[in-house]
C-alpha cells in the first residue's frame, strides 16, 4: 500500500498489457495453453503496471496448478458498468466449498496433494487482493458451473 501511495498511477491500455502478457506466456508454455479474449478497441484504466502484472502472474500460476485437460486457461477482457474486467478462468476442481473468501487470507493455502508442502507461502491472492483495492478495484473468485475456478480483477476505467 505504501509503495503504491507514493507513485502516481498512469493510464494504460489494458487490451495492449493484456495482449502483450498473453504473447509472452504462449511462447513460454505453448500456443494452446491460453485463450486470450478482448474488445477490438483501447481499456483504459490508471494502474501500477508492474503491480497489475503482479496479479495476473498469480492468477495465471494458481490456474496453472489447478488446470486440468487440454483446454486453454481463458482470459478475458471486457467493459462492465465503469469497470475494467479481467477473467481467468481455469478448468480445474474448483475451489473448495465455502472457501471463496478465505483463499484470500494470508498463508492460507489450498494446493494439490501431488504438491510438495512448503513450495507456496499462502501470499500470493492475499497481496493481489490488496493490490486490487489500492486501486480502487477487487478480486474475487468463484466457481464455474462448468467446473474449474474463475478469477475476476475489476479496476476503475480511467476517466
Amino acid at each position: 500500500d505504501a509503495e503504491l501511495s507514493l507513485q502516481p498511477a498512469e493510464v494504460h491500455d489494458i487490451l495492449e498489457l493484456l495482449t502483450n502478457w498473453s504473447t509472452v506466456f504462449k511462447e513460454r508454455h505453448g500456443l494452446q495453453s491460453l485463450s486470450f479474449t478482448g474488445p477490438k478497441r483501447p481499456v483504459r484504466a490508471a494502474i501500477h503496471t508492474t503491480r497489475i502484472i503482479q496479479i495476473l502472474d498469480n492468477l495465471i500460476a494458481n490456474a496453472m496448478t489447478f488446470h486440468k485437460g487440454d483446454e486453454p486457461i481463458e482470459v478475458e477482457l471486457k467493459r462492465e458498468k465503469g469497470f475494467v474486467v479481467i477473467c481467468i478462468a481455469d478448468c480445474g476442481k474448483g475451489l473448495p466449498e465455502g472457501k471463496e473468501e478465505k483463499i484470500f487470507q494470508r498463508f492460507y493455502t489450498e494446493r494439490p496433494a501431488d504438491e510438495g508442502f512448503g513450495q507456496h507461502s499462502g501470499l500470493g491472492l492475499s497481496i493481489a487482493r490488496q493490490i486490487a483495492n489500492a486501486h480502487g478495484g477487487s478480486l474475487t473468485a468463484a466457481n464455474r458451473p462448468e467446473g474449474g475456478a474463475v478469477f475476476t480483477l475489476r479496476l476503475p476505467l480511467a476517466r
